[in-house]
């Protein structure tokens, strides 16, 4: 089934009713203006729903790439540095790209939405206690290197 802009759109070409273009044939009733503007307005709100979408997958694509090229330039700059924070800050950048992956792949494929609307309190606990892990990680690292 196409998106609907693009049945909207048929309509005003043919001048046909968009249920005579899901159904296949022409039973004869024009559209009314009133319900030609319904539709049009599921349209523009399912193409900004759209929009959207690629927008945060986007930003979850650029960082991270960025993430993993500061990672592995990094990682082959500094290979003789045996500072733990050094390393920390590598295997962050690379978990950092690893994980917009993943969000990225349970964003597009709608996992994220629907386990953010199941479980909406479990998932602010779980970033809660992800930021507190790394960030006694970080801590750990730098009291270790001194």
């Amino acid at each position: 089934m196409p998106d609907l802009s693009i049945l909207v759109e048929l309509a005003d070409f043919y001048d046909v009713d968009i249920r005579d273009i899901i159904d296949g044939e022409r039973k004869g009733e024009d559209m009314n203006k009133e319900e030609k503007e319904r539709l049009q307005l599921v349209a523009d709100y399912a193409e900004t729903e759209k929009n959207t979408l690629l927008m945060r997958l986007r930003i979850f694509s650029i960082v991270g790439l960025v993430s993993l090229i500061a990672g592995l330039v990094m990682l082959v700059l500094g290979g003789d540095n045996n500072l733990p924070v050094y390393d920390y800050l590598v295997g962050s950048l690379i978990g950092i790209a690893i994980g917009a992956l993943l969000v990225a792949v349970f964003y597009s494929t709608g996992i994220l939405e629907s386990m953010r609307k199941k479980k909406r309190k479990h998932m602010k606990v779980l970033l809660v206690i992800c930021m507190l892990f790394l960030l006694g990680t970080l801590i750990a690292a730098i009291v270790v290197s001194l």
